[in-house]
């Protein structure tokens, strides 16, 4: 996009001057590319330049405040649109600053300014009520969500499928999977098509629920239906069946070897949980197998890589944003290949090895933080190597150098191999 002000400039050169056509057409790009800084100033240019603005202006201006979640200014904006310019607001005013509220998850603001509608003569739509639906359901107030799907069809609106998904993925932040499952009947029911956000959302609803064999029954109907399912839909089927625990193990493997197959590209969602499941299922070789995979992918948010630096002269290695099963996977894959290069020389090099687990305060299991406990107790107990807790740092340990030399020279470091050297069912004991 050429920037907004060189397009200013351009129109005066030609000896035009701007009016409110030409700044709401690039409010509104500055909008699309999210550049609120830009939009806002542009807005207050033309203020000060004399041209008033109208209700498209507005809701140009509105909406760059929603693209990136600023409801105070997108609320501020529009309370000025009347109180100071005398503009009316539109509807689509009114769906923009909900849209801020929601992205916000600021649900009560959304509910306020829906109900500030019919008062300025304003009538709702089915966009303004899905955003209101949309901000309950992230604000984790499902009952509120659904009290508004109801009220559309009291009022005469008739929910859409976006409507639908607002409040389906209202009860999937709740892990109700059997509301879930039910809402998705009634939008059937009343003619409202299903899409795959939909089933993705209901299943990821069964997956927080620990119902997967419901899970795979929607995969399935889905597929039935000619919904072609994404990474999302079998990412959280995969999950249920992880968290359905050993016995859907070969369920999960066979539905990530599915997904490729349908040229669906796991995402580092899918790899975390395929990989824990074959962890807790004590399916080493599978599991290492799946994180080095995992490993060779670009996952640009996530990746599901060891995070390697210097500290002090000391190799550090980073397991921070990485869950119990990939971050010991890894330092499996790590330590064998240390044996392997150790063994190619005449005399190894060993020196300490700084481990970084964090202390777990940002952690979103709800058993509490684990790496810090975990991973040291899997070297210890399952690679046979001594660990060194590190005083005054519980975020953190260290493999000294003679750890690791007795454990690379001795037989701990064989058998600890042999765990993951078949591609059958081996088991840790």
């Amino acid at each position: 996009m050429k920037a907004a002000e060189s397009v200013l400039l351009d129109i005066e050169k030609d000896g035009y001057v701007p009016d409110k056509f030409h700044y709401s057409a690039i409010i509104s790009k500055c909008a699309k590319q999210k550049q609120l800084g830009k939009a806002l100033s542009l807005f207050k240019r033309m203020i000060d330049q004399g041209v008033a603005p109208n209700a498209i202006v507005f809701c140009a201006a509105i909406d760059a405040c929603a693209k990136v979640g600023q409801y105070k200014s997108a609320i501020s904006l529009l309370n000025d649109m009347e109180d100071k310019y005398g503009v009316e607001p539109t509807v689509k005013c009114y769906s923009a600053a909900i849209s801020a509220c929601e992205k916000a998850r600021k649900w009560q603001e959304a509910v306020k300014l829906l109900r500030k509608m019919p008062e300025k003569g304003v009538e709702p739509n089915v966009v303004v009520y899905s955003s209101v639906i949309s901000a309950c359901g992230k604000a984790a107030k499902w009952k509120e969500a659904l009290e508004f799907l109801a009220e559309m069809e009291e009022v005469g609106i008739p929910p859409n499928v976006v409507s639908y998904n607002s409040a389906i993925s209202a009860y999937e932040k709740a892990a109700k999977g059997k509301e879930a499952v039910k809402l998705l009947r009634k939008m059937t029911k009343k003619g409202v098509e299903p899409n795959v956000v939909s089933y993705s959302s209901v299943i990821s609803a069964c997956e927080k629920g620990r119902q997967p064999d419901i899970a795979l029954l929607l995969l399935a109907q889905m597929k039935k239906e000619g919904v072609r399912p994404n990474v999302r839909s079998y990412s959280a089927t995969i999950s249920a069946c992880e968290k359905g625990g050993a016995q859907y193990t070969d369920t999960a493997l066979s539905l990530l070897s599915e997904m490729k197959a349908a040229g669906v590209n796991p995402d580092d969602v899918t790899y975390r949980a395929i990989t824990k499941a074959c962890f807790d299922s004590k399916r080493c070789s599978e599991a290492l197998d799946l994180v080095r995979e995992a490993a060779g992918q670009s996952f640009k948010e996530r990746p599901l890589r060891i995070k390697v630096s210097m500290e002090s002269g000391l190799s550090r290695w980073n397991l921070h944003d990485l869950t119990e099963a990939t971050a010991c996977m890894l330092l499996v894959d790590a330590l064998l290949a240390f044996v392997r290069s150790s063994k190619g020389r005449t005399s190894p090099r060993y020196q300490d090895i700084i481990v970084v687990t964090g202390k777990g305060l940002n952690t979103e299991d709800p058993n509490g933080p684990v790496l810090k406990e975990k991973v040291p107790a899997f070297l210890n107990d399952v690679a046979g190597l001594e660990t060194t807790a590190i005083e005054g740092n519980e975020g953190r340990f260290l493999i000294a150098a003679a750890s690791l030399e007795e454990w690379a020279t001795s037989g701990d470091s064989e058998k600890f191999k042999g765990l993951f050297q078949s591609h059958r069912q081996d088991t840790i004991k």
